[in-house]
């Protein structure tokens, strides 16, 4: 997953809203008591941008990511974080963790229900006592009015891209073929493509299979980290906790 595209990703994706997704999360972890010394772990880290933000505000925070490329990426960014190749559906950590995050569509990436359910046994394995695990759901209503079965073309400095999207309500999957034509020094594009899918989740689906692995959602929350009635957004925000945790602070 992004191999081909690592070294162009954040070029690429520069629309991701990251300075606002670090402003909220630590935000809300302020709200909630949750000192700079908290240990936070951030699943399918990329490229390392958010990792980075949360290091230069003095959190103590490690990455985890599938991809070896977009680690690598990373590791110019964050020299002095932890970054680790694990698959987060069986998570290996030297220690516990106070917070876990999850943004920018990493659990969508989780297609099969079995897979999310892990990932979810995984976070509640490595999640102290009174840790926190925050993760964003692409929703349905994203998928199938805002992408739709769109084609999308961007032009950078020395790229063309294209973004093929189709969405199987069927099965809930999005699927997006991208195909990267890259400029090289003798003047020609060279071609690749990668094919990416993602799944969408409704409430009770979340709900239910946090419980099942030991965990409570106790927010789904919409833009702004505020409480959202319906799922007609671009995506979605969930808080679960450890289900002997008490109350959290939900104002």
């Amino acid at each position: 997953m992004y191999q081909e595209f690592a070294h162009m990703y954040d070029e690429m994706m520069d629309e991701i809203p990251y300075e606002k997704w670090f402003e909220c999360v630590r935000d809300y972890l302020e709200v909630q008591g949750y000192e700079k010394d908290s240990k936070v772990c951030e699943l399918g880290c990329g490229t390392g941008t958010l990792t980075r933000m949360f290091h230069q505000a003095g959190y103590d925070i490690m990455g985890v990511d599938l991809s070896e490329e977009m680690l690598m990426e990373a590791r110019e960014k964050c020299p002095d974080v932890m970054l680790v190749q694990q698959d987060i559906t069986k998570l290996r950590l030297i220690e516990p963790v106070d917070v876990m995050i999850a943004l920018c569509d990493t659990m969508n990436y989780l297609t099969e229900p079995e897979s999310l359910q892990q990932a979810f046994r995984s976070v509640r394995r490595y999640l102290t006592r009174d840790g926190i695990f925050i993760f964003d759901l692409k929703t349905e209503y994203c998928f199938q009015q805002i992408l739709g079965d769109q084609t999308r073309v961007e032009e950078g400095t020395d790229y063309y891209s294209v973004w093929e999207n189709t969405y199987f309500p069927e099965e809930k999957i999005n699927q997006y073929v991208l195909n990267l034509f890259e400029e090289k020094e003798n003047g020609l594009y060279e071609r690749s493509e990668e094919v990416h899918h993602q799944r969408a989740y409704e409430r009770q689906e979340i709900e239910k299979m946090l419980s099942q692995a030991g965990l409570v959602m106790k927010q789904w929350l919409g833009p702004e980290f505020k409480p959202h009635k319906d799922d007609k957004v671009e995506r979605i925000y969930v808080v679960a906790v450890r289900k002997e945790r008490e109350n959290i602070n939900e104002e």
